[in-house]
């Protein structure tokens, strides 16, 4: 069905050399934004130029951004019906989860705000299969155009970061080696961070399908810096899966899949056995290689074990977490510390909010059954990555983001967070949109 269907000047093709020699910079991206009649390729680019910094100002703002990028997109392409453009099995796992959600309601320990979480869900989920399946339906101008304003949008955004840790961050304290003092002093750009070190990834596709390399490799580099500078210790792990997965992959599509594919059903299912061995708040605060600033996050993910083994199968109802018998008690931890040494005690609520931890969050919530579905759509997702009519770039960056996506998400977030969602979606917008043109109907952009 390559193309069938379509008017010859409709038909999909790759991008002159000539045409994508150039660009890359903010003024190329702005220049692009005014280019041309208007259309959903601006709009996308619009968003992706704004976002990074956003993320970093006001990172709850991507959640509006999110909604409102593709509300104008679907008024612009209804009529098109790009919701529908989604390969058929990714859109079937994505809508068993959202109707699983809602099932869930019916045994939730509150069951209206699971009801409304997953009414939330479902809308999330409509916007972002129109943004995705208008983004696979860009023609080469407007993947062009998109692309130019991603790659400013990064760079903006790195640029912003290194402004505010040079007039807000506490550099007095990093003299004196008060890490304690610096970090908070720039923790609220974590958020910010992470949407980088994500979105670092589709900009070295551009840079390195322009022929430049050097640049490329320059733009991981720079937000690589990023995230050691930063405070987030979900974003320095993510860059070093990130940098192994594309080792992995190399041009070994099927194997990388594979490999890829497997690790992540199987942590998807060892992970709460993990988290069930690792014994009560005391006996890990023996630990001295976990930071206390750390451990808490092992005492979150005990409790929450204890309590899916209680209902393993179908969990304790979507958005439950909060809810859940027990959340809500403190223990009083006392650490090791070294002899001659005043001792060291922190008060930790068992469960604030959420796990902090996606694969946890969805057994404790949804059970096996939710675990299995999201086990099935990320097997998905890597075989569509590797799948023959994607490039091999393509390919080799949509499993990195994939991996390191998952990385973050079990480490921190609370995965219904609209903010997250929102950047999990628009992460796959962008990565499709700046894919090299595959199969399907040309949206004018």
């Amino acid at each position: 069905m390559a193309n069938e269907g379509l008017e010859p000047d409709m038909r999909l093709a790759p991008i002159p050399a000539s045409e994508t020699a150039s660009g890359g910079t903010v003024a190329d991206a702005l220049r692009g934004l005014i280019s041309g009649p208007p259309g959903v390729s601006h709009l996308l680019a619009l968003a992706t130029l704004i976002a990074p910094t956003l993320a970093l100002v006001i990172p709850l703002g991507i959640a509006p951004l999110f909604i409102v990028t593709a509300i104008l997109s679907l008024a612009l392409s209804w009529r098109q019906r790009p919701w529908t453009r989604l390969p058929l099995g990714l859109a079937v796992a994505l809508l068993a989860i959202v109707a699983w959600a809602m099932v869930s309601a019916s045994w939730s320990l509150d069951p209206w705000r699971s009801l409304r979480t997953a009414l939330i869900l479902a809308g999330e989920t409509f916007l972002g299969m129109t943004l995705l399946g208008t983004a696979r339906s860009l023609d080469p101008a407007g993947r062009e155009r998109v692309g130019t304003a991603l790659v400013a949008g990064v760079i903006l955004g790195a640029l912003v970061f290194a402004a505010t840790v040079l007039l807000v961050g506490d550099l007095a304290a990093v003299l004196k080696r008060d890490t304690y003092a610096f970090s908070l002093s720039v923790r609220h750009l974590n958020r910010g961070v992470t949407v980088l070190v994500l979105l670092a990834w589709p900009g070295f596709i551009i840079l390195s399908r322009r022929g430049n390399a050097v640049a490329a490799w320059s733009l991981i580099a720079a937000i690589g810096t990023v995230a050691l500078v930063a405070v987030t210790l979900a974003a320095k792990i993510a860059m070093v899966m990130a940098l192994a997965v594309m080792l992995v992959y190399g041009g070994r599509r099927r194997l990388a899949q594979r490999l890829v594919g497997s690790a992540i059903v199987l942590a998807i299912f060892a992970i709460p056995l993990g988290a069930a061995m690792l014994g009560g708040p005391q006996e890990t605060a023996q630990w001295r290689f976990i930071p206390y600033s750390s451990h808490h996050r092992l005492s979150i993910w005990s409790f929450a074990s204890q309590r899916i083994i209680e209902k393993p199968l179908l969990g304790w109802g979507m958005d439950s977490s909060r809810f859940i018998p027990g959340g809500d008690d403190e223990v009083v931890v006392s650490f090791a510390v070294p002899e001659n040494t005043p001792p060291f005690t922190l008060t930790e609520p068992m469960l604030p909010l959420h796990p902090h931890n996606a694969v946890l969050q969805w057994w404790l919530e949804l059970g096996a059954v939710g675990a299995t579905l999201f086990a099935l759509l990320l097997w998905r997702l890597t075989r569509l990555a590797a799948a023959p009519t994607v490039d091999p770039l393509t390919g080799n960056v949509a499993m990195t983001m994939l991996m390191s996506s998952l990385m973050i998400a079990a480490v921190s977030y609370g995965f219904w967070q609209s903010w997250w969602q929102a950047t999990l979606w628009l992460l796959a917008v962008w990565m499709t949109a700046v894919a090299t043109p595959g199969e399907g109907e040309i949206i004018k952009g």
